[in-house]
């Protein structure tokens, strides 16, 4: 029950917080843990360069989240620490399209991350099957992943190199197309 508390808590302070920023009409948001900073004063450039090179045909309709705390071995589940996009986007995705799935997830142990994206994906017409290869396809279709480094982004309970072994080898995810080193300068 505290899990289902927790995370419906969770999904309901974000919405609110972004429903706030619709409606005082800012068309972008970020959406981040409250433990966590970024310190790059030039992220919203780093953003648009992504734009580019990521969701050209769409900008800014993809959902931008970084490599921390992404586990590619557990299919759905970009992280939901910290999230970028158009305002809506991410009101589409924090908005459950069964809210019910919330109790089911006790039962089959979804985190979080994996409920949100399994309801955003169906929503959007989405057949899941639960494949890794596939996983990233349709991840790369909807998300950016970005390294967290890039606009030095700190979690104060945890690093990169503490959560590297929840993450499958980046030669097999760079291949697919799922996540690429830029050079950036900040």
């Amino acid at each position: 029950f505290r899990r289902v508390l927790f995370r419906s808590l969770q999904i309901t302070t974000t919405l609110e917080g972004l429903k706030l920023a619709d409606y005082l009409g800012f068309d972008y948001a970020i959406k981040i843990r409250t433990d966590m900073r970024f310190y790059n004063t030039k992220v919203f450039d780093y953003f648009d360069f992504l734009a580019e090179s990521h969701d050209r045909e769409s900008k800014y309709q993809k959902i931008y989240v970084p490599n921390f705390n992404s586990f590619y071995k557990r299919v759905y589940s970009p992280t939901d620490q910290f999230q970028f996009g158009k305002t809506k986007t991410l009101i589409d995705f924090w908005t459950l399209a069964n809210p019910n799935s919330l109790k089911k997830s006790n039962s089959t142990e979804l985190s979080p991350e994996q409920i949100l994206t399994i309801s955003y994906l169906e929503k959007h017409g989405e057949d899941l099957n639960w494949k890794l290869v596939e996983n990233i396809k349709l991840l790369n279709k909807y998300f950016v992943m970005f390294d967290e480094s890039a606009i030095d982004l700190i979690w104060m309970k945890g690093s990169l190199r503490e959560l590297r072994s929840r993450m499958a080898s980046t030669d097999n995810v760079d291949k697919l197309g799922m996540f690429e080193y830029w050079e950036w300068r900040k």
